[in-house]
């Protein structure tokens, strides 16, 4: 049983480097010659707004495309989600109230009162429950929220209280419940319980709680929602939103100047020069929450721990930051496990430094210079190709070889989930802001040890310390003991502490209302301004 459970988890895991966080408070915009500056706008009422998406969405079901920043962009306009916890704080959405048991054990939620799905039937707490059971019965494809219902290998329990309240129970002590929990975003029952009706015909239908409901779909070139007028809160300001399909990062940038769409994620230093120096535009520069990080697997070279303490002594992780990203604007090098938007982040936590003399010792005594590593990366991803090769000419010099192998998504995730010997380090990501639900996967014994990530004992015994209290005061100084017994196995290495930096037209504003925690998490905030 418990075989089959870590399978499930892991079909989760294969998303969760495509995943991104951030939050913050709002700013003022940068726009001209790149300083901040206070401006007063008038808000215009109605309106449309444009994004562009990599492809079509696999389903409107969004635990089945969970994991997806494509899919969550457009998702999340179309469903709400219980509440956002961020670093931040806790805002809530369809949810009242959620309050924690002292034993961390159980979570209570108390749905707001009238909430309305988009075809006019009630939510309750009966949909809550349905998707629950349903991401546990779905496990397969839900993405990353399996990972959300399952605590120790095991499932949670959802019992109703009443029409409105839902008590959610953990086999263990589970700290950060209300993160994972919260951030479900609710099905539902009355259509995705019905028997009579394909996924397809249910995924067609896309009613959602969300402040806009689908109103066009052509594949492979557009999805549009308009605003739902029903809304429980204030409806959003926007008419429509459209996401356009359009893969190719060259075309989209055309696009935009072009003003076919109206934002835009910048990933280099001369695209942001140009942009920031133009009144016509808008950017927006907040740390995303994500940690970009090396993985030396144990299943081929790199199976003797001095082997991989070689491997990470070799690497000066400032160096290659600024060969990567230029300077602080893209990333700055990672503290530790955990991101500058984490709860347990601290400025004076110490990752891995470089001896490159005691790294050429051990080079030579396990042989490591008779041997090619094979270093696999997300091609799909920014950065992580210009990541490799700083990486692969650092542990040249200390006499390792390196055969670098871009691959798409999907072949990437499959080598994560593997560990057979064919690949020995990988270059991934993970989201961390606020609590660490994401990065623990790679940081427990078991499941870091599936995918061939070597992990100790002792950090499933610090997390566990982690999560058994409510007060975050100990749970910080648990967190600081997942990362140093970590750093023991020599098997994962954090890189980078990333930036998420875009532009939009200055005739748009509101993107940076609550910072960037899934694009976005507010839809309401974005509107047109004079």
């Amino acid at each position: 049983m418990k075989k089959r459970i870590l399978s499930m988890f892991l079909c989760g895991i294969m998303c969760v480097s495509l995943l991104t966080g951030c939050g913050g408070t709002k700013e003022p915009s940068t726009s001209g010659d790149g300083e901040k500056k206070e401006t007063k706008t008038e808000v215009v009422k109605g309106g449309n707004m444009s994004f562009a998406i990599g492809g079509d969405l696999k389903s409107f079901n969004y635990s089945m495309c969970s994991g997806n920043d494509d899919s969550e962009m457009v998702l999340s306009s179309i469903y709400d989600s219980l509440c956002s916890v961020t670093s931040d704080g806790v805002r809530y959405y369809l949810a009242d109230s959620m309050e924690m048991s002292d034993d961390a054990t159980t979570l209570t939620i108390k749905l707001k009162d009238g909430l309305k799905w988009h075809d006019g039937e009630p939510i309750t707490a009966d949909d809550l429950i349905f998707t629950i059971n349903y991401i546990m019965q779905n496990s397969s494809s839900c993405g990353t929220d399996i990972l959300r219902v399952l605590v120790d290998m095991k499932p949670v329990t959802a019992e109703k209280v009443d029409d409105l309240t839902v008590k959610v129970t953990a086999p263990a002590p589970q700290a950060s419940m209300m993160y994972s929990i919260g951030e479900i975003h609710p099905l539902p029952q009355h259509i995705w319980a019905d028997d009579a009706k394909t996924d397809e015909e249910k995924s067609a239908l896309a009613v959602g709680s969300g402040p806009y409901k689908l109103k066009e779909y052509i594949p492979g070139e557009k999805i549009v929602v308009e605003r739902f007028d029903d809304y429980y809160r204030e409806p959003g300001s926007l008419d429509t939103i459209e996401f356009k399909i359009i893969p190719d990062l060259n075309s989209r940038e055309l696009s935009f100047e072009n003003g076919d769409i109206n934002f835009l994620r910048i990933t280099d230093e001369q695209t942001l020069k140009k942009y920031k120096d133009s009144k016509d535009y808008r950017i927006f520069d907040k740390p995303e929450g994500r940690i970009n990080f090396l993985a030396l697997k144990s299943g081929g070279a790199l199976g003797d721990i001095k082997a991989r303490e070689a491997v990470v002594k070799a690497l000066n992780i400032s160096e290659i930051v600024a060969g990567v990203y230029g300077d602080s604007d893209f990333a700055v090098p990672a503290k530790s496990m955990f991101s500058r938007l984490s709860y347990f982040y601290k400025d004076k936590n110490t990752n891995y430094e470089q001896d490159l003399e005691d790294a050429k010792k051990l080079v030579t005594e396990t042989g490591l210079d008779q041997k090619t590593l094979v270093y696999a990366y997300n091609s799909s991803r920014d950065g992580m190709e210009e990541t490799a090769l700083m990486i692969q000419q650092q542990l040249k010099e200390a006499g390792i070889k390196v055969e670098l192998k871009g691959m798409d998504a999907a072949g990437f995730f499959q080598a994560q989930a593997v560990n057979d010997g064919s690949v020995d380090m990988m270059m991934s990501g993970y989201a961390s802001n606020g609590e660490e639900f994401h990065s623990r996967t790679f940081y427990l014994s078991y499941t870091a040890g599936a995918m061939g990530f070597e992990m100790p004992i002792d950090v499933d015994a610090a997390w566990a310390e982690t999560e058994s209290t409510n007060d975050m005061n100990a749970r910080k100084q648990a967190a600081d003991k997942v990362f140093e017994a970590a750093k023991k196995a020599y098997t994962i290495v954090p890189i980078s502490d990333t930036n998420y930096i875009a532009a939009m037209q200055s005739n748009y504003d509101g993107m940076d209302e609550y910072g960037l925690n899934t694009l976005f998490e507010d839809y309401t905030k974005l509107h047109e301004v004079k």
